[in-house]
């Protein structure tokens, strides 16, 4: 047989280069890792110096197991333990008065001390910090998480080529010129064509060649100068929680299963932990906890994530669902709230290889028959499903692999029609996946409800009282189906939220108007009625609210404004001109709404995002803002809350400044007033995963009247307050500019 000597250098050359790049990316990979741990340890070594710098040496007194020569070590210079810890044992053994045995006792004592301080240090990216060490890691981590997409998108591809070449290459030198090929023994010789015809079966192959090109480009990008500052702050604020799940999995920053799983018995996490989950099949890096709540859901099958806001449901409801689709499943339903739904559609199209279909709106027909006759993921609004008109006996004939619904606290009372419908859907499903960021806000019952839908035999075992008597029995009591985790648990690096109460004053504003809202009882009226200038005035709340903003842009930070009402919304952008985007209220659709927040996050400039609590504060992510301002109290606590968090959540790396606008001496402060405890119970019994109330069911009319108890003992305070009729008539239905 002849042998194409060219053909087979060609060959060579092009399997050498391969080797080279994918041999490169992989090293590259370990060095970058390395390197993060290393200057991150640095990092860790100069907090624990500091905080020892704050301990004086005569804290040794306190060790009894040792005689310590303070003295001797002050005039040695070491006054803090810091001073201590920076000397060996030889370098204090040469202290005057200190033996080698004291010496070393010492130092043995000193370390100790040393590690308990490191045990209660997280490692932190400081993105404030201009240290060389820490831009190093934010460049490093941008580098690693172009090296993993690398390795996700090749699905294991390239290690299978690095193999190939590796072992064959070798083979090929014989076949690198006549002469040598002439002098090969035959069995050499066999093994040579076999390689080659290996090699250049991986070489010609449609796959390969993605493969290859895709590593000389990473390579390319990898070989690039290091971005100045400013560029590395921006990718590293733009991407951060990629960078974070990276550096958290890197440095191991927070343990596998912490004290927030304490309501779980050892061989139910180790079930969970052990539970297969391929976190490639997402286009993301998830967090321990994310993986954690993934595997908890694909092990018990039929739960309820609650996790706080911020922390990251949605992505674990998609690994479900990849986690599924790979284990053979092909259909898949997911109902959310209408404002929500474009979130749902976009993070399928970019975090999976899966696509979507609305079953939504005018073609909501025609993509449900679509849906049920081929599969798929399907999306879909509460509302909506009520449309969907299957009969009983279609609905329990349907192969359904996973039902996911989102804020699913919505369907707490089982006696609305919403509620009966999804319960219906879930009868027989073999996984359910609940997610809700409150769910038991108010009474056990809510709780009771949803639990009930999830796993009725387990929600027949529970008892009211035993859930109501504390957070720590209330999760051993649901723990089979039920997860939550807050913020302070699970994200550590995450930057403080610092809140200021902005006094404002009477100044500027229609006063006349303020009065006459009390006098009628016009609770709405009242709370707007700040904003409402004299002619040819500025409020106060006005002129403090454009100050907070200058302030803010000075700083090179976005800044999002909150109100209730549409008008205050409307005065404030034509404040700002071209400063605001177009303003979020509760007439912009789900669509738009989040064109309007990509604009905000990708603007390079500082801008500002104005929007209506009830619509710019629940389901939109807007951590690109670090300035929160809101103009007025909000008569249900949670309302603040989830406004504050659609910026104080994963991925968050500056500080959120959070700006309320009051006015004392006026409804602001009845308010405030009036609802504190409300703030406290929800703080106590909501963020543990614990119910606010002992029993009985808050029906949605039942809430409205407690609403309107809680503004009318507002108006009559208010009332008093200014020495006014409090037998007059209220207007507590004034609800015009809600939505």
């Amino acid at each position: 047989m002849g042998i194409d000597f060219q053909h087979i250098s060609y060959l060579s050359f092009k399997a050498r280069n391969g080797l080279s790049n994918l041999k490169s990316i992989a090293a590259e990979k370990v060095r970058l890792e390395s390197q993060v741990n290393e200057l991150t340890e640095k990092l860790k070594q100069e907090q624990i110096l500091t905080a020892l710098s704050e301990v004086p040496i005569d804290r040794l007194r306190d060790v009894p197991e040792i005689r310590v020569p303070i003295e001797a070590l002050r005039r040695a210079g070491i006054s803090t333990l810091a001073d201590l810890y920076s000397r060996s044992v030889q370098n204090i053994a040469a202290i005057n008065g200190v033996s080698q045995s004291t010496a070393y006792e010492l130092r043995q004592v000193v370390t100790k001390m040393a590690d308990a301080v490191s045990a209660t240090i997280q490692a932190r990216i400081d993105f404030n910090s201009d240290r060389p060490e820490t831009l190093q890691i934010m460049n490093n981590l941008e580098s690693i998480k172009t090296l993993n997409e690398f390795d996700r998108d090749t699905s294991g591809r390239a290690a299978e080529l690095s193999q190939v070449f590796a072992e064959n290459i070798p083979l090929l030198t014989p076949m690198s010129g006549r002469v040598k090929w002439f002098f090969t023994s035959s069995s050499n010789k066999a093994k040579a064509i076999e390689a080659s015809t290996k090699i250049e079966e991986a070489i010609t192959s449609i796959s390969t060649g993605a493969v290859l090109e895709r590593a000389s480009n990473v390579v390319k990008e990898l070989g690039k100068p290091s971005p100045g500052l400013a560029l590395v702050k921006a990718k590293y604020e733009q991407n951060a929680s990629d960078y974070l799940a990276i550096f958290d999995s890197l440095t191991q920053s927070s343990s596998d299963v912490g004290s927030e799983y304490e309501q779980f018995n050892q061989e139910l996490i180790e079930k969970i932990k052990s539970r297969e989950f391929d976190a490639n099949l997402l286009n993301a890096t998830l967090r321990k906890y994310q993986i954690f709540g993934i595997q908890f859901a694909l092990v018990q099958k039929r739960v309820i994530i609650g996790d706080e806001m911020g922390l990251g449901k949605t992505m674990q409801a998609l690994g479900v669902l990849t986690q599924v689709h790979k284990e053979g499943g092909s259909r898949y339903l997911i109902v959310c709230p209408a404002s929500v739904i474009i979130n749902w559609e976009r993070e399928i199209q970019n975090r999976t290889r899966m696509t979507s279909i609305r079953i939504h709106g005018s073609e909501q027909e025609a993509a449900l028959k679509s849906w049920l006759e081929q599969g798929g993921v399907a999306l879909t609004t509460f509302d909506t499903l009520k449309n969907f008109g299957l009969d009983q006996q279609t609905l329990g004939s349907l192969e359904l692999d996973l039902f996911v619904v989102d804020e699913a606290h919505f369907a707490k009372n089982l006696n609305t029609g919403r509620s009966r419908e999804l319960y219906k859907w879930t009868l027989g499903r073999p996984r359910v996946v609940f997610l809700t960021g409150t769910p038991m806000e108010n009474r056990v019952s809510e709780f009771m409800g949803l639990a009930s839908v999830i796993n009725g035999d387990l929600a027949n075992t529970l008892d009211h009282a035993v859930l109501a008597a504390g957070p720590e029995p209330f999760k051993k009591a649901v723990a089979p189906i039920y997860l939550r985790r807050n913020v302070k648990q699970v994200l550590g690096e995450l930057p403080d939220v610092v809140e200021t109460e902005e006094h404002c004053t009477w100044d500027g504003v229609d006063q006349t108007s303020y009065l006459g809202f009390v006098q009628r009882g016009s609770f709405m009226g009242m709370r707007r009625a700040a904003f409402i200038p004299e002619v040819g005035k500025q409020t106060s709340k006005m002129e403090r609210l454009l100050e907070l903003i200058d302030d803010a842009h000075a700083n090179n930070q976005k800044v999002i404004v909150f109100s209730f009402f549409t008008s205050v919304i409307q005065n404030i952008s034509r404040q700002l001109g071209d400063l605001a985007l177009e303003p979020i209220t509760g007439s912009v659709s789900p669509k738009r709404r989040q064109e309007i927040v990509d604009q905000f996050t990708n603007s390079v400039e500082p801008r500002v995002l104005v929007g209506q609590i009830q619509a710019a504060g629940t389901g939109l992510n807007i951590q690109s803002a670090s300035v929160v301002i809101l103009c007025e109290p909000q008569i249900k606590p949670t309302l603040e809350t989830q406004a504050i968090a659609r910026a104080h959540r994963m991925g968050q790396v500056r500080t959120v400044n959070v700006h309320r606008l009051i006015i004392p001496d006026s409804v602001d402060t009845q308010m405030i007033n009036m609802l504190h405890q409300k703030t406290v119970e929800f703080d106590a019994y909501a963020r543990d995963s614990h119910l606010a109330e002992l029993s009985g069911e808050l029906r949605d009319e039942e809430i409205k009247i407690e609403t309107r108890k809680v503004a009318a003992q507002i108006v009559e305070a208010e009332r008093k307050r200014l020495g006014l009729d409090t037998s007059g008539a209220l207007e507590l239905d004034d609800h015009s500019e809600t939505f």
